[in-house]
């Protein structure tokens, strides 16, 4: 979790590792992607000094262990910064308490992702207990399709126990980035399918339409737009960001329908 207060096995805080992550030091390519498929975790950076680009993507298990009890729902989620800011933002954690405020930050629709509003994927009892963890699916990076001229630079998919699928991709642009998601209802078609955006405090949503709005950010103003079977009633949700354990600030998150029927059902976003 990119926005955590808590430490990274560096000994520094997560936040921290975080900006060394978006500096160049000597040696380093800047544009060099770090990988590590076997934890779930992704980072690329691409774009030149007056808007550069790094993006971190979480596609990895609930967590460890039969009760995991300190892992977040953020399945297929991803953090991304422009010019060394945080647009989108991941959520972090509030507090270790069993509240609603605080459990809030671990679910799935509190991240930047999609979800079945009416078929959770994973629920809490308590703040350190999931409900029925071991049925929670695990994400995984997959190979980049073959044969195409710009390829993807991140697949992930997470395969729900009841049929369902979803398939993530982030490809890189010169100017920003495109994320293409492709649902699957499985054996239980239809549902209440929503795609959201977690935004960073200093994000402010203006020119809010069916299909988009322009997000003025500390980086300069984005537009975010959305193509294919997004169902066209973009709106923003109230949503909340935590910069340091037991500060919460309020956040606004972009979210819409997705129209998940009977065929695979896919949602190109363009930041």
């Amino acid at each position: 979790r990119f926005g955590d207060a808590s430490r990274s096995f560096s000994g520094r805080a997560v936040r921290h590792d975080v900006e060394l992550a978006l500096g160049e030091p000597p040696g380093r390519d800047p544009a060099a992607e770090g990988l590590l498929p076997g934890f779930g975790l992704g980072r690329w950076r691409w774009g030149g000094p007056e808007r550069a680009f790094c993006l971190f993507v979480d596609a990895g298990a609930l967590g460890m262990g039969r009760n995991p009890g300190h892992g977040h729902a953020d399945m297929l989620s991803f953090s991304l910064y422009v010019g060394g800011s945080e647009v989108v933002a991941d959520p972090g954690t509030y507090l270790y308490a069993d509240r609603g405020e605080a459990m809030r930050f671990k679910l799935q629709e509190a991240h930047s992702t999609v979800c079945w509003d009416d078929r959770p994927v994973a629920d809490l009892a308590r703040f350190f207990r999931w409900r029925d963890a071991a049925a929670v699916p695990a994400a995984r990076l997959v190979a980049p399709p073959s044969g195409r001229s710009r390829p993807p630079a991140g697949v992930a998919e997470l395969a729900y126990p009841d049929g369902r699928s979803h398939s993530r991709s982030w490809s890189l642009l010169p100017d920003g980035l495109r994320i293409v998601d492709v649902l699957l209802p499985g054996g239980r078609p239809g549902g209440h399918a929503v795609g959201r955006l977690a935004l960073h405090p200093e994000c402010r949503v203006y020119g809010l339409h069916s299909r988009g709005a322009l997000v003025k950010s500390p980086a300069g103003t984005l537009r975010i737009e959305l193509r294919g079977a997004a169902a066209g009633d973009c709106r923003v949700e109230e949503g909340w960001y935590a910069p340091a354990y037991g500060v919460r600030r309020a956040a606004p998150v972009l979210a819409w329908p997705v129209a998940a029927g009977r065929a695979p059902a896919a949602v190109r976003t363009d930041i």
